[in-house]
C-alpha cells in the first residue's frame, strides 16, 4: 500500500537539501483516513472529517504533452504539505490533465495548447476552500495549495523532455534543441518568458512550439523555425493554512495530475523524516547520499534509477533502522552505469515492515564524462587494505574516492605507471572509484 514519505526541502531554483521537519515542530500524528483524487475534468469536494483540524496533502501537476513516443515527457511539480483545517468544512478538489499529445487542444485546470502540432502544458491540480470566486487564481478563489504542471515538448523528436518540469515551487525552463528558444518557467507570482504569457492560472500557447503548464507558466517562442519546449508552470501553498514548511519536487510520474488528502490524529508519530536526498556524478560512478530524521517500523530503501526519468527499475536495497529518533545517513554508490547514458533519474522506494511504501522526489544527473579505462588495472581486486595499480601514465595524480565521493588516499604513479594504494586502516567495505589522471577504474574494499 502507498503513503506519503515525509520529506523536507528548502525551496528555490535549485534543490538544497535541509531538515526542515525537525523535532518538536509538528505534533505526533497518525493517519486516520486517506482519500485520492484522480483527473475527472470537473471539480471534486472533499469534505473535512468531524474533529479532524490538520490533513496533509500530496499534490502532482499534470506531465506534458509530446509529439511521439521517441520524446521524453517532462514532468509536473509534486508539492506536500500539512494543512489547517476546520472540521465539517468541504474543500474543492481540481486535478490537471495531462498536456496533449500533438492535439492543440488546452488541459483542463491551466495547460496552455501546443502550437504546430507541438505538446501541450499540463494542468496544474489544486485545493480550494471554494470553487465559486473568479478573478485571480490565489486571492479570490482561496486556494489553499497548487502543484504546478509541466511544460510541453516541441515536435523535434528527442528522447531528453523538452518541456520544462512543474514548479519546486518555480517552474522549470523549457529546453531549445538546434537553437532553438524555448519558454521560460514561472515564478510563483509571475508567468514565464520566451512566448506568449500566461493568464492567471493559465500556460501561455506555444506558437511554434509546447504550451506552458497551468497555474502561471511561459509558453514557447512563437517564431517560425525557433521552437522549444513550454516552460513549467509554479507552485505554490497558502502560508497561512500551513502547520509546518512544504516540500516542493519533481513527480515521478509521467501521467494526469493526483491529489491526495490525509486525516490526521494525534495519536502516533510521523513516518521516516527525509531530510535530504543527493545524487552526484562522480568518476565513473553516481553518488547516492540520503539522511533521515527519525523512522518509524522502516524496513529498507530501494534504489531506483531511470534513463528516461518515467520508467525505473530497481538497482539495490539498504537496510533501514526499524524504528528511532536519531537521525540517520545512508549511502550508495552506482557503478554500473548504462552505456550511452548522458542523464540518469534516480528516486527511493522506501518499505516499512508492513509493506506499505513511498517515494521520494526524483534526484536527475548528467553522468561524469570519464574513461574507465580498461589499460588500468587494481591488484589484489578484492582488497582488504593495499592494492597497486598499473597501466596508467607516468607521474600522473591517483586518487582513491568513497561512495559520497570523497577522497580517501592520494598519490602519484611512478616513471613505470604503477602506484602503490595503502588505503588508510578500517576503511569501509564496499566499491571505490580509483582515478589516475584522466582514467578510472574500480576497487572492491573488503
Amino acid at each position: 500500500m502507498y503513503r506519503p514519505l515525509s520529506f523536507a526541502l528548502a525551496v528555490g531554483k535549485q534543490w538544497l537539501g535541509v531538515a526542515a521537519l525537525v523535532a518538536g515542530l509538528l505534533p505526533a500524528v497518525a493517519a486516520a483516513q486517506t482519500t485520492t483524487f484522480t483527473y475527472t475534468g470537473q471539480p471534486q469536494a472533499y469534505t473535512v472529517p468531524a474533529g479532524i483540524t490538520r490533513i496533509e496533502v500530496v499534490a502532482a501537476g499534470a506531465a506534458g504533452g509530446r509529439v511521439s513516443t521517441q520524446q521524453g515527457r517532462s514532468l509536473g511539480a509534486r508539492v506536500q504539505a500539512v494543512l489547517a483545517v476546520v472540521p465539517g468544512e468541504t474543500l474543492t478538489v481540481v486535478v490537471g490533465q495531462q498536456g496533449a499529445d500533438g492535439s492543440g487542444r488546452t488541459s483542463y485546470n491551466g495547460g496552455g495548447s501546443g502550437g504546430w502540432g507541438a505538446g501541450g502544458g499540463g494542468g496544474a491540480t489544486d485545493l480550494r476552500r471554494t470553487s465559486s470566486s473568479t478573478g485571480d487564481y490565489l486571492a479570490t478563489r482561496n486556494a489553499l495549495l497548487v502543484a504546478g504542471g509541466a511544460g510541453g515538448t516541441d515536435w523535434i523528436n528527442s528522447p531528453t523532455p523538452q518541456g520544462g518540469t512543474g514548479g519546486a515551487p518555480y517552474g522549470g525552463d523549457g529546453v531549445g534543441l538546434s537553437g532553438n528558444k524555448p519558454g521560460q518557467g514561472a515564478t510563483q507570482r509571475t508567468v514565464g518568458g520566451g512566448g506568449p504569457p500566461g493568464v492567471e492560472n493559465m500556460g501561455g500557447q506555444g506558437g511554434f512550439g509546447g504550451g506552458g503548464g497551468g497555474y502561471y507558466g511561459g509558453g514557447a517562442a512563437a517564431i517560425m523555425g525557433n521552437a522549444g519546449g513550454g516552460g513549467g508552470g509554479s507552485s505554490w501553498v497558502a502560508t497561512g493554512a500551513l502547520v509546518a514548511p512544504a516540500t516542493y519536487s519533481v513527480d515521478s510520474t509521467a501521467t494526469d495530475g493526483q491529489l491526495r488528502i490525509t486525516a490526521l490524529t494525534a495519536a502516533a508519530p510521523l513516518p521516516v523524516q527525509l531530510t535530504s536526498f543527493t545524487a552526484t556524478a562522480q568518476i565513473g560512478a553516481v553518488a547516492l547520499a540520503w539522511h533521515t530524521a527519525s523512522e518509524v517500523n522502516s524496513d529498507r530503501f530501494e534504489v531506483e534509477r531511470s534513463t528516461d526519468g518515467t520508467t525505473f527499475g530497481k538497482l539495490t536495497a539498504v537496510a533501514a533502522q526499524g524504528t528511532t529518533a536519531a537521525s540517520h545517513a545512508y549511502a550508495y554508490l552506482d557503478t554500473r552505469l548504462p552505456a550511452g547514458a548522458t542523464t540518469l533519474y534516480y528516486r527511493l522506494r522506501q518499505v516499512d515492515l508492513d509493506g506499505t511504501f513511498s517515494y521520494s522526489p526524483v534526484r536527475s544527473v548528467r553522468i561524469a564524462e570519464v574513461n574507465i579505462s580498461v589499460g588500468l588495472s587494481v591488484f589484489p581486486n578484492p582488497t582488504q587494505g593495499a592494492a597497486t595499480l598499473t597501466g596508467a601514465p607516468a607521474e600522473v595524480p591517483v586518487q582513491v574516492f568513497d561512495a559520497l565521493g570523497r577522497a580517501v588516499f592520494a598519490t602519484t604513479t611512478a616513471a613505470d605507471g604503477t602506484a602503490r594504494l595503502d588505503l588508510p586502516a578500517g576503511l569501509p567495505g564496499g566499491v571505490y572509484i580509483v582515478r589516475a589522471g584522466s582514467q578510472a577504474t574500480r576497487l572492491t574494499v573488503e
